[in-house]
């Protein structure tokens, strides 16, 4: 796993990711940075895991879609539970 470019971010839950995604990053549009990082407590087996997400957007013709993706994730700590 330690050559994994995405880290442990294939091992989670994507309704995980997305919730975290609505939860705790802001509105995705022109004005936000580039990367965000956030960290959420995933329980066990993984504890603590720091996800990393991109802003991304697609055009269609003449509109546009921001959003974020997650790119990278990575164990912090271990669950206190």
């Amino acid at each position: 796993m330690q050559d994994e470019p995405n880290g442990i971010l294939p091992l989670l839950q994507g309704a995980l990711i997305g919730q975290a995604s609505r939860e705790l990053l802001p509105t995705p549009g022109a004005s936000q940075p580039a990367e965000q990082v956030v960290e959420v407590d995933t329980g066990r087996p993984h504890g603590l895991v720091r996800i990393k997400y991109r802003l991304m957007r697609h055009r269609h013709g003449k509109s546009e879609n921001w959003f974020w993706t997650a790119v990278h994730a990575e164990k912090v700590s271990e669950s206190l539970e």
